[in-house]
């Protein structure tokens, strides 16, 4: 029965999607910068994009491409205390010694604060440069490599030259690091000309747009059939086209038609979505849409934004 089928669209936060589409040529620099070794582009990457097209979605995506190649990944959302919390994540499991990071220690040659340590009785002081450092001489042994992700939008300054510093050195010495941080498009103004962390700059850009509805239009289909149902024809094309090729509304969509096509057809094996279980999934996805993104981003405008954005409606 198709009622005791799970849903496979999944329009969660970061949740990777049953089909990841459009991003081939993303994930493409990418493997090909675990590939040609320490220095190649597709091993220092920011990703930008507007709330919604996938940007937590390709970070996870990531970590299983490095995952799968035997290497560590260690993922971070950007907050207060970030670097520390990646000194927590890499520091030695074994051994009576700990260490903190305190981004409070001016750095020689570093026009900002790297950090330092605090020492405490039988503790081994480690900064966030040495304890990846230790962490990468094991791996290596072993032909292994070190990712690190991070969600850099709302990190502090002190714990951003801390990162950008540790990873500055330890690519300069040629080690089997690779990082990759995403953000809004005005994380580029933000962090890209900050003079400490010139070196950011130089991370490959990678923009994610909407997807083709060429490409929308085979993977809803496909993942409908894989799910025992059938969508094609003009309730296929009534989702493609409310998707806009958005990723988020992509899932939603799917989401929606796919839910209210399972509850007015609770048998049989091969279920064919009608136009009106597509339009009624359609105005379902926008509806959610509307609470989950559009409200949000409303309720942080100042009035005069709204004005303006009612003028310009």
């Amino acid at each position: 029965m198709l009622s005791t089928r799970i849903n496979p669209f999944k329009p969660s936060a970061g949740h990777l999607p049953p089909v990841l589409i459009g991003r081939d040529m993303v994930l493409a620099d990418f493997e090909e910068g675990l590939d040609n070794g320490s220095g190649a582009p597709g091993r220092l990457m920011r990703i930008t994009g507007a709330r919604g097209v996938g940007k937590t979605v390709m970070l996870a995506e990531f970590r299983r491409i490095a995952e799968k190649r035997g290497w560590q990944t260690i993922s971070e959302t950007a907050s207060d205390g970030m670097a520390q919390r990646l000194v927590d994540k890499l520091q030695p499991r074994k051994g009576n010694f700990s260490f903190s990071f305190e981004p409070s220690i001016s750095v020689m040659n570093v026009g900002g604060s790297l950090g330092g340590v605090h020492y405490e009785k039988n503790r081994m002081p480690l900064t966030l440069r040495e304890t990846m450092s230790l962490r990468l001489d094991e791996l290596e042994k072993h032909g292994n490599g070190l990712l690190a992700t991070m969600s850099a939008q709302a990190a502090t300054r002190a714990d951003m030259v801390a990162i950008a510093t540790a990873v500055q050195h330890l690519t300069s010495e040629d080690r089997n690091l690779a990082f990759v941080f995403a953000g809004l498009p005005s994380m580029s103004s933000k962090w890209l000309n900050d003079s400490v962390m010139t070196f950011l700059r130089r991370a490959q850009p990678e923009r994610l747009s909407d997807v083709d509805l060429a490409e929308v239009s085979h993977a809803l289909a496909d993942t409908f059939q894989e799910a025992g149902m059938i969508l094609e024809g003009e309730p296929l094309r009534i989702a493609t086209q409310a998707t806009a090729g958005y990723p988020f509304m992509i899932q939603l969509v799917g989401y929606h038609i796919w839910r209210i096509t399972a509850r007015n057809h609770k048998h049989g094996t091969a279920i064919t979505v009608s136009v009106e279980d597509a339009e009624a999934g359609v105005q379902d996805a926008l509806s959610r849409l509307g609470d989950t993104v559009h409200g949000p981003e409303l309720d942080g405008l100042s009035p005069i934004d709204k004005t303006y954005l009612l003028a310009m409606a």
